[in-house]
C-alpha cells in the first residue's frame, strides 16, 4: 500500500479506526462507504467479504469522489462528546431542510429554551439531504433545547438569496 493509493472500507464497527490508522501510517486516502446506498452491494446474491471488497474497489475506481456515499470519519473529539448526548442525533426528517450556504448562520442549531443561547453542530453532518439531517449533538449544558435548521437550500439549482429558519417541534432535555 502506498500513499498515492485510495482505499474503500465498508462502514462498520472498526472501519473508522482502520481508516484513521491507514491514513496515519500510510498516508493514503481512505473512504468509509455506506454500502446501504450501493445497489451493487446490497442487491448482490453472493455476499462474501472477498466479493464485497472487489466491488468496493471497482466502485472506487469507477465513481467520481463526490458521488461516493461516504460516511465521514468522526474526529478525535466526537467520542468524548457522545456521552453528553447518547449517540448521534438529531435524526431530523422534513422538507427542503438540507443545510446549504456559506453564511455562518447556516447550520443546525440547538437553542436553549431558558435564554435562547444557540449552539451549532460544527463537526459534521453525517447525513445532509433535502428531506433528512443527521449529525452529532455538540456539548450542551444542562437544560432544554429545541432544534433549528438555518439554510439557503431551495430544492432547485440556485440557493435562496436569504437564509430561512426551520424550527423543530421536539424538545431535547440535557441533564
Amino acid at each position: 500500500l502506498k500513499a498515492t493509493d485510495a482505499v474503500a472500507l465498508e462502514a462498520g464497527n472498526l472501519a473508522f479506526m482502520m481508516a484513521k490508522e491507514l491514513e496515519a501510517a500510510v498516508g493514503c486516502r481512505v473512504f468509509v462507504l455506506n454500502t446501504h446506498r450501493l445497489a451493487v452491494i446490497y442487491r448482490s446474491m453472493k455476499k462474501t467479504d472477498k466479493e464485497d471488497a472487489l466491488k468496493l474497489a471497482h466502485i472506487l475506481e469507477d465513481t467520481r469522489e463526490e458521488r461516493l456515499p461516504v460516511v465521514p470519519v468522526p474526529s478525535d473529539r466526537e467520542p468524548e462528546q457522545r456521552p453528553n448526548a447518547g449517540q448521534y442525533g438529531p435524526h431530523t426528517v422534513g422538507h427542503k431542510i438540507k443545510v446549504e450556504g456559506e453564511d455562518p448562520a447556516c447550520g443546525v442549531w440547538f437553542v436553549a429554551r431558558a435564554d435562547n443561547a444557540r449552539v451549532k453542530i460544527t463537526e459534521h453532518l453525517g447525513i445532509n439531504r433535502s428531506a433528512e439531517l443527521f449529525g452529532l449533538i455538540p456539548p450542551l449544558t444542562a437544560g432544554t433545547y429545541t432544534v433549528e435548521v438555518v439554510t439557503r437550500f431551495s430544492g432547485g439549482s440556485s440557493a435562496l438569496k436569504e437564509a430561512r429558519t426551520i424550527a423543530g417541534e421536539a424538545v431535547l432535555t440535557v441533564q
